[in-house]
């Protein structure tokens, strides 16, 4: 098997893995399935599909595949590195540690074992330690791009940008066609505040001529089904139609939300947005013309076309020309009413809480907290905290036991969620797209940043110039939430009505509460946990053969 052709596979096994941990089972199933067709040989992709038809209960062919497996001789440690493997995909990173270590115990040394260590210890938020295990494997595979790119993204998660440069630069020049590395670089220029050179790499998306890298981005079939009309380049419409469509997640779509009216002074004649559903209502506040991306849409209602993560590329901007006026994204005043009405019932400062973001996301736990860590915040006097948390984490809130509002079940899609926020007198958030709406609508907003900085925030700034009623208050160290999160309270403590307002009984709490609840109407039972479902993707039939 020829470079490219490994190349081709790798990418190919990367792209199922990346499924598998975004919980999209049938697509990774889908995708092991064609390394197999390559390679019948594979043994992960043998191993993983073995688990996966476990999961769902097709044990007959499940065993055809560990069958296979086993035809190929493993060893007691390439059993214990392929779950490992599984785990960590899974996120349960003590099991995968677990496994890996069994394996060493073994006698096991080699560039796999070392490679997917260090791959497990960088998403579970340990870049030291990832480091280690990446140098190990390097003596197995000196000069290999991918590895390199892999210690460039634990240095970056350090915070080390000089190293992490070096060794995405290596990445690159071993081969040039490693938009992973081509993303660390792009993300560490533009975090330096070099958008020039920044937006230009990151442009470079579009060129991959890796369908599977494109894939893993979220972007191939938008690139494909757009790709009969020509990418818009910035130049002057002239009175032409313009699809832009939305790429990567909902606060990078808030982001650049601004730019959608700037549009008009290029010319264009009329402008569509092609975005989620969930996303939908709220773009219809910035233009007329929004299409579901689940719709059909006819290549003739447009002439050009172009991401909505391209916008700040093809406008040109640079830190001094950030369209940053604020309000950019304007409600009309009665969506904000109903919540209005209902805060009048509690006293003290509004303010909105957002402690977790996408637990699927790759090192989703260097951003998160949990909700108890916020425990300084909700000491300081004088403040009614409303949660404007989603998902999992919204189960915190039961075992927290104090008083914090949680309206969220009423807030049907983001233009709700948008109205409450515009009631609220600050947000207080990690990193998620809550921050980029509450910065959209000119509220107030604190955001607690990872010592991992995303490259919007840039580097050691406590202000964004791309959201001026932002204040940033970041780890001075990585994991060290409680010094950031001390700070917050410290100023929130200089915010709060001083003296504090008067407070009310826990009885009387309560019943705001439930009236709130009643005239929103959010009835008394919990939407279904999703934690519940966890049981259905055990792991406990995990490889007993």
């Amino acid at each position: 098997m020829n470079t490219a052709t490994t190349s081709s596979l790798d990418s190919l096994a990367q792209g199922a893995t990346l499924h598998l941990r975004n919980g999209r089972m049938q697509e990774a199933e889908i995708d092991y399935r064609k390394v197999l067709e390559r390679d019948p040989k594979h043994r992960e992709a043998l191993f993983i599909l073995a688990q996966l038809l476990k999961l769902h209960e097709k044990e007959d062919e499940a065993a055809i595949y560990e069958d296979r497996f086993l035809a190929l001789g493993p060893a007691p440690s390439d059993v214990l590195i392929r779950k490992g493997r599984f785990f960590h995909i899974m996120g349960k990173y003590a099991e995968a540690e677990s496994a890996y270590r069994e394996a060493m115990a073994l006698g096991c040394d080699s560039l796999e074992l070392h490679r997917n260590m260090g791959d497990a210890f960088l998403d579970e938020g340990n870049p030291d330690e990832a480091l280690k295990h990446y140098e190990k494997a390097l003596k197995f595979q000196p000069g290999s791009a991918h590895i390199y790119a892999l210690m460039g993204e634990a240095y970056r998660s350090l915070n080390r940008l000089d190293d992490a440069l070096l060794h995405a630069r290596k990445a690159l020049a071993i081969d040039p066609s490693l938009q992973f590395s081509k993303e660390t670089v792009a993300s560490i220029l533009l975090a330096q505040g070099n958008y020039e050179s920044g937006w230009q790499l990151k442009e470079e998306r579009f060129d991959s001529a890796n369908a599977v890298q494109l894939d893993q981005m979220g972007i191939a079939h938008l690139v494909e089904s757009f790709s009969t009309k020509p990418r818009w380049r910035g130049e002057d419409l002239k009175g032409q139609t313009l699809l832009v469509w939305s790429e990567q997640g909902a606060g990078d779509n808030f982001m650049m939300m601004r730019y959608l009216p700037l549009l008009k002074q290029k010319g264009a004649g009329a402008v569509i947005v092609n975005c989620e559903a969930s996303l939908v209502k709220i773009m219809l506040a910035m233009t007329s013309l929004v299409v579901d991306k689940q719709l059909a849409l006819s290549k003739d209602t447009f002439d050009l076309q172009c991401s909505t993560m391209s916008l700040p590329y093809l406008f040109g901007t640079r830190l001094d020309s950030i369209p940053a006026s604020v309000p950019y994204l304007n409600l009309p005043p009665a969506a904000s009413r109903k919540w209005a009405e209902q805060l009048k019932k509690f006293p003290g400062l509004k303010v909105g809480i957002v402690w977790a973001g996408n637990k699927t996301m790759s090192r989703d736990r260097l951003r998160s907290v949990s909700l108890e860590s916020l425990a300084p915040l909700m000491a300081v006097p004088g403040v009614q905290f409303v949660s404007l948390q989603k998902d999992e984490a919204t189960h915190e809130l039961a075992a927290h036991g104090g008083r914090i509002l949680d309206w969220m079940e009423a807030c049907d899609d983001w233009s709700d969620t948008a109205a409450l926020i515009a009631s609220l007198d600050l947000v207080i958030g990690v990193d998620t797209a809550i921050v980029h709406l509450a910065g959209a609508l000119g509220k107030p907003v604190w955001l607690l940043n990872r010592f991992e900085t995303e490259w919007r925030w840039l580097i050691d700034r406590e202000d964004s110039p791309w959201y001026p009623t932002m204040r940033i208050f970041r780890q001075p160290e990585i994991h060290d939430w409680a010094s950031a999160i001390e700070r917050v309270a410290a100023e929130l403590g200089k915010l709060a009505p001083t003296p504090a307002v008067e407070t009310i009984s826990s009885a009387e709490w309560d019943k705001a509460a439930q009236s709130a609840r009643r005239a929103l109407g959010i009835g008394s039972g919990n939407k279904e946990n999703a934690a519940q479902s966890e049981g259905k993707w055990s792991l406990s039939k995990l490889w007993r053969r």
